[in-house]
């Protein structure tokens, strides 16, 4: 975390969770859906960063960001637990 913050530009954003859990359901599926997002932020507008880190020795092309439903489960999770008002604004950051 410390190369991570260190490599951070200036900006006014809050950093309200690292490494947090969540849960919620999804009516017709009988368990739970669990997970656990890297890192989240919010602007100064109030929108909802979500950033998943990857380590990886290339960058993810558009297709694979696409076939890839992390983020939807992430976005998912963050509006069925208090943030439906919200922008969620979703990344990977790999390297």
């Amino acid at each position: 975390m410390t190369v991570w913050y260190d490599k951070l530009p200036e900006d006014d954003f809050r950093i309200p969770s690292i490494e947090e859990a969540f849960t919620f359901s999804i009516p017709g599926i009988p368990l739970p859906i669990i997970g656990a997002t890297d890192l989240v932020e919010e602007d100064p507008s109030g929108a909802i960063i979500i950033t998943d880190f990857k380590t990886s020795g290339k960058a993810y092309s558009s297709d694979e960001v696409d076939k890839n439903p992390q983020m939807t489960i992430y976005q998912m999770a963050f509006k069925n637990n208090g943030y439906s008002d919200r922008e969620i604004l979703l990344k990977f950051d790999a390297s």
